[in-house]
């Protein structure tokens, strides 16, 4: 079984867009997916939530919640970040949504791509509901 595919749950429309010193991140989630927990690394793509804020793993937890449109401000500009969106339906465990690598920059642009395949506490991400166009 892929990673990124888990009974059928999927999210769709998956967007990384960045700036100067921020990123979004914004997907339309699958209905039996409600909980979702972003993970970041300036070195690879987490293979599980088990890796989180594991020193060894470099994996660190950003977001946890309902929300599907979230800004990290606590990034970098010209450094690399790998993020892994992983969601879960309530009490169930998470399954893999999607990955983006993204290299904030001064100019913001948009980063799309569709999720096809399933892959998915707050630290300096602040949830954006719909305030995002």
């Amino acid at each position: 079984m892929s990673l990124f595919h888990h009974e059928g749950h999927m999210m769709k429309h998956f967007h990384a867009k960045h700036g100067d010193g921020w990123v979004v991140l914004k997907w339309q989630a699958h209905d039996a997916l409600e909980e979702w927990k972003v993970l970041r690394s300036r070195g690879e793509f987490a293979q599980a939530v088990a890796e989180a804020d594991d020193p060894k793993t470099g994996q660190r937890v950003v977001f946890e919640g309902r929300e599907t449109d979230i800004q990290d401000t606590d990034v970098e500009d010209e450094v690399e970040y790998f993020y892994t969106v992983f969601g879960r339906e309530p009490g169930s465990e998470w399954i893999g949504q999607a990955e983006v690598k993204v290299t904030p920059r001064g100019e913001a642009s948009w980063s799309d791509s569709e999720a096809e395949h399933a892959k998915g506490h707050r630290l300096g991400l602040q949830a954006m509901g719909s305030h995002l166009t």
